[in-house]
């Protein structure tokens, strides 16, 4: 097979939560207290200026941390409202049964994402590192990395955001966007995506392929 393990991002990537996320985006901006996000700003966060919105927005990186517990917080009390996409559960029992190891990095909390997986989908995935801060994704990849004990370049990183794209990328692993979370598929392909998937059952496709021959 081409890769070994794959690490998915969770929100936007495996679960259909980003219409629940919008739908609190003002609930949080008005808790703590900055602006609310404009149409323009809604639409800038699906582009190449993702990871500046936190700038943008003047939210300083302290806040984020508060913001981000907020977020999980609130989710919790309405996890029965977020399911995951159509395909995701079949592809994470194709991948495993296929021996491929799955991992998770996720800026949600492991409680959440374990109870929205289900116990059955729960234990296919070998790593949690869940928690994530913003800028805190390298990190969490770093240790999956370690821990895995694999190369890189056996290792596809896949994710829906921009923050997800360049934490994959400062760790030195391939990159596969989705086309259906959070940012557009131009704009990950622009910034340097690996592969950008416009379905689910292309994950696998990719991921169960075979390796290009070393050349002589």
């Amino acid at each position: 097979m081409k890769y070994r393990l794959v690490i998915f991002d969770f929100d936007g990537t495996l679960a259909d939560s980003v219409p629940w996320m919008m739908g609190v985006a003002d609930e949080i901006a008005d808790r703590h207290h900055f602006p609310r996000l404009t149409d323009a700003d809604r639409e800038a966060i699906r582009g190449p200026e993702a990871a500046s919105i936190p700038r943008l927005l003047k939210i300083p990186r302290w806040k984020l941390v508060l913001i981000a517990r907020d977020g999980r917080r609130m989710m919790a009390a309405k996890l029965h409202e977020i399911q995951l996409y159509p395909g995701a559960a079949d592809l994470l029992r194709h991948l495993s049964e296929n021996g491929v190891r799955i991992a998770i990095v996720s800026s949600n909390s492991e409680s959440n994402i374990r109870q929205i997986l289900g116990e059955s989908l729960a234990s296919l995935v070998e790593q949690y590192e869940c928690g994530a801060s913003f800028f805190g994704k390298s990190r969490k990849l770093r240790k999956v990395i370690r821990k895995s004990g694999l190369p890189a370049e056996s290792i596809l990183s896949v994710g829906d955001e921009m923050r997800d794209l360049t934490a994959s990328l400062d760790v030195g692993l391939p990159f596969g966007g989705v086309s259906w979370g959070i940012c557009h598929a131009t704009a990950l392909r622009e910034a340097g995506a690996t592969v950008v998937f416009d379905t689910i059952g292309q994950i696998s496709d990719i991921v169960l392929s075979a390796p290009a021959p070393a050349s002589l």
